[in-house]
């Protein structure tokens, strides 16, 4: 900016009349009218030299713009975000790092260059489903496996793939049959965490080699199902083929022997079978020669119910059988023992509509 002359002569009063400005390195201004005082604009627009070297901060109030070095026209623009909470530095490092390096901060602005922990490339192959777990292939690639799925809560395996817990094998077949072998090989702790949870497995059809104890029923399901109730302790060993027979059912049992229950009656001049406990009731008589009361069987008979009477006696003993004992025309009922220390057997059946204890048959004197 220069000035051309001063009205007036000699003295250092006057009126300014011309003033021009030079504009320069982006520099431009404008000058009014002229008086003592004249009033200068300048306008700061682009600075474009060469370079810039600056002893202090360098400011922009919107971004710092940087223009390719080659002979183009694209630039990068640095700038701050729109907000932030307070003012804060970032010290560059001193070096321009190594290759494959990246800015890391300490947290208080000071920037250094860092080297990733892990190494190598990963990609994926095919199109992975929603859920799929990756698993390693042989070429260093990442691929989901259809057979493995996570949902955030169940961890699912496929049908006839194996699942393995140090060293115990799950396997669910094609069927849906779920198979727990080798629990041994688990540690203590975990195999009897595993054996207190196998009534929770769906379609657990075997396990090999071990006890499964049940906090409750036993319940299988399917068309059908099986419910099985203990009130007590309880011992049940299953046939290894076969049909189980039923308590209410029809069924034909081969090759089977059921044991009598025998009970024996005190020595004395009476006695009461007992027919719910017992199928045939004995008695070795030492009394004198006299009267043996038989007394009414205690117990609920069921019609048909068959009863055997066996006494050994010293002395022949008279019965005094009670009302509910009958005998009929070819059967009567049996008068006295052989004594003798002889045994005789006297057969019954229970008469359901009648209410009566029928004897059927009568043998004496075996010795």
């Amino acid at each position: 900016m220069s000035f051309h002359s001063f009205g007036g002569g000699g003295g250092g009063g006057g009126t300014v009349t011309s003033v021009s400005v030079t504009t320069a390195n982006g520099v431009s201004g404008s000058v009014a009218d002229a008086t003592t005082t004249p009033a200068l604009t300048l306008t700061l627009g682009a600075i474009t030299p060469s370079s810039v070297v600056a002893t202090g901060s360098i400011r922009s109030n919107t971004s710092v713009i940087l223009e390719e070095t080659g002979a183009g026209t694209d630039t990068i623009t640095i700038q701050a975000p729109a907000s932030i909470a307070s003012s804060f530095s970032l010290t560059l490092p001193d070096t321009d790092g190594d290759a494959d390096q990246f800015l890391k901060t300490d947290g208080t602005g000071v920037l250094s260059w860092s080297t990733p922990a892990g190494t190598g490339d990963v990609s994926k192959v095919g199109t992975p489903a929603n859920n799929q777990i990756g698993v390693w292939t042989g070429d260093g690639t990442i691929e989901g496996d259809a057979s493995l799925t996570w949902d955030g809560t169940s961890f699912n395996i496929a049908t006839a793939k194996n699942f393995q817990i140090a060293g115990a094998t799950i396997l669910a077949d094609a069927a849906g049959t779920t198979t727990l072998s080798n629990i041994d090989a688990i540690d203590a702790t975990t195999e009897s965490t595993i054996e207190a949870a196998i009534d929770t497995l769906a379609n657990l059809t075997s396990i090999q080699g071990k006890t499964v104890t049940l906090g409750g029923n036993f319940i299988t399901s399917g068309a059908s199902s099986l419910t099985l109730t203990t009130t007590g302790v309880t011992n049940v060993t299953l046939p290894t083929t076969g049909t189980l027979a039923t308590l209410t059912g029809t069924e034909t049992l081969t090759s089977k022997r059921v044991t009598q229950r025998v009970v024996s009656m005190a020595d004395a001049t009476s006695f009461t079978p007992t027919a719910d406990t017992a199928d045939q009731n004995t008695q070795t008589n030492t009394q004198a020669g006299g009267t043996l009361t038989a007394n009414a069987p205690s117990g609920t008979p069921t019609d048909g119910q068959k009863h055997i009477l066996r006494i050994k006696s010293t002395n022949v003993q008279t019965f005094a059988w009670g009302p509910i004992y009958r005998g009929s025309n070819t059967v009567v009922l049996p008068v006295a023992t052989t004594g003798t220390s002889k045994t005789d057997y006297f057969g019954f059946i229970y008469n359901f509509a009648d209410t009566r204890w029928d004897c059927v048959s009568a043998s004496y004197g075996y010795t």
